[in-house]
């Protein structure tokens, strides 16, 4: 096929009109887009409007009267929590049941059976329930299911980092990587604004935020005392209540030092402040935390009943630790109010109008 030659002159005077049809498209294109964009996000739906009842009130989109449309976790994430599910399912399974999976000393083979005891009885259940609690809008189920991503993080570092090879390490692996994109991606995610509105409580996220600091510095403060004391004098840390090599207590150190500490006094000050970004993350690191302490306390556990030599079964310093995590916890998530008392500007479900409560 041939086409009829262009001549010289016309082909800049073509150009340019086809340079001005494709601005003017596009112009067009980017109104069309802001218009649709102004109208979702500031303009009720027009079946709302038509219905506006005698005092000019807007009443609740469909569903049951004054719930707030529900904010959906985004699709990735929720494939990489049930991915990391069926994997911890797995490896657990596997480190409990197959003698001889842990090339290590007993004393670190009975910590590493107890933390897949916790994850098999308690994070994977967590994990699922409280997906399916924040795919249904809920707030409180977000902030479980970050919280219990944070402590699938935390664990599989120790897991990872922490044993030789296996044949459950590329499983640990798998878990420790989705864990990580999974919760950067559900924090990322989230809308901080809506936290902020809901969970809008001075004395009781003040409180959340005491606790957070002064177990940020407590945990900070001992081990770079430690930690300093070695560097200058050369002794080494002493041990804790549970029995494991010197390189254990290292990767422990490092792991709070890097991961645990700058996060839980960065939550401190932003619940202190009432910042958006400190109700998630606050609540997340105390859900979290949580979860580890009841890790802990199966460690000792599973020591004591393998008879490690100076093992013990329970800590008695553990019982406060416990209630100050809790009490944080449910002081944080017991001061959010109700959907219903969220105003219009609540951005929990992007493009859609929160109506405000009647009164």
């Amino acid at each position: 096929m041939s086409f009829p030659p262009l001549a010289e002159e016309s082909l800049p005077r073509r150009m340019s009109a086809l340079c001005r049809t494709v601005a003017a498209r596009a112009a067009a294109f980017v109104r069309r887009a802001r218009s649709r964009l102004g109208r979702s996000a500031h303009v009720p739906d027009d079946a709302l409007c038509a219905r506006r009842d005698a005092d000019g009130r807007t009443p609740a989109p469909a569903g049951r009267p004054g719930i707030i449309p529900p904010a959906h976790p985004g699709r990735v994430p929720r494939l990489l929590t049930a991915a990391i599910a069926a994997l911890m399912v797995a490896s657990s399974l596997l480190g409990l049941t197959v003698r001889g999976l842990y090339q290590e000393p007993p004393s670190v083979v009975a910590m590493v059976r107890g933390l897949d005891a916790v994850n098999l009885a308690v994070a994977v259940p967590a994990l699922a329930g409280s997906l399916w609690l924040a795919g249904r809008g809920s707030l409180r189920g977000r902030i479980l299911w970050t919280g219990t991503l944070a402590y699938t993080l935390y664990t599989y570092v120790l897991f990872v980092f922490g044993l030789g090879f296996t044949a459950t390490f590329l499983l640990h692996v798998a878990v420790l990587a989705m864990a990580i994109y999974a919760l950067a991606l559900a924090l990322g995610s989230a809308d901080r604004e809506a936290f902020a509105r809901r969970f809008r409580h001075r004395a009781r996220a003040r409180a959340a935020a005491i606790v957070l600091g002064l177990l940020g510095l407590g945990l900070g403060g001992i081990w770079t005392y430690y930690a300093s004391r070695f560097a200058l004098a050369g002794a080494l840390p002493p041990e804790g209540l549970i029995v494991q090599p010197v390189s254990g207590l290292h990767l422990s150190y490092a792991a709070d030092l890097v991961l645990i500490v700058p996060a839980y006094l960065l939550a401190a000050v932003q619940l202190w402040r009432q910042q958006p970004w400190g109700y998630l993350l606050g609540g997340t690191l105390l859900v979290s935390g949580t979860l580890q302490q009841v890790g802990y306390m199966a460690q000792l556990a599973f020591q004591s009943r393998a008879r490690i030599s100076g093992a013990t079964a329970t800590d008695p310093d553990e019982p406060p630790i416990v209630v100050a995590y809790l009490v944080a916890l449910v002081l944080l998530l017991a001061g959010s109010r109700t959907p219903a008392a969220v105003g219009p500007g609540d951005r929990t479900a992007p493009g859609r109008l929160r109506p405000r409560p009647a009164t």
